[in-house]
């Protein structure tokens, strides 16, 4: 009787076990269940054209890493004149070598054809998300739809920018304060 006490008791402890592993699992650190829980999203910029089977592949993991990491991406069909003009703007700016179709920008880094794609976009993610995810990379004016305008912002730049502070406006007293508190 005693050791069919324990049989039982020992039954479910493993049960109990079992379902406390099954339960932490999806919540492991790097899980494809935390990753879309951790900060804020990364940002692609994802340049294709509509003919472009290449670009079709590199879209469909797009796709499938969105459902996996919290990923937004800003679409630029090159074939629009008005996506171009950024597209080229941007090869004028940032490539040594002309621009191809795929491309992502994602971070810091430009990702162009389907191989280097493949190859790359899914650690870069895994990095910039375990960083707390990243901003829209950078498309400087060419991606601007409205003109500048004079700021209305007295202590800003026409571009909306915090205007320098010279030495003798009192921003010392901040860095002070900084200093001894941080």
């Amino acid at each position: 009787m005693n050791s069919l006490k324990l049989s039982v008791f020992s039954r479910r402890i493993i049960i109990a076990l079992v379902c406390i592993v099954f339960f932490l699992l999806p919540f492991q650190e790097g899980s494809p269940a935390t990753a879309k829980k951790k900060g804020r999203a990364v940002w692609l910029v994802f340049f294709f054209s509509k003919d472009c089977p290449h670009c079709e592949s590199v879209k469909d993991l797009t796709k499938a890493l969105s459902g996996k990491y919290p990923v937004r991406v800003k679409n630029f069909n090159i074939d629009d004149q008005a996506d171009y003009a950024v597209y080229s703007k941007l090869e004028a700016i940032h490539a040594r070598d002309k621009f191809s179709v795929p491309l992502i920008m994602v971070g810091d880094e430009i990702l162009m054809g389907e191989t280097e794609i493949a190859g790359k976009l899914e650690e870069k993610i895994r990095g910039l998300n375990a960083a707390g995810g990243s901003g829209l990379p950078y498309l400087g004016k060419a991606f601007s739809k409205t003109p500048a305008v004079k700021s209305p912002c007295p202590d800003c730049d026409s571009e909306g920018r915090p205007k320098r502070r010279s030495p003798g406006d009192g921003s010392g007293k901040m860095k002070i304060f900084e200093d001894k508190s941080f």
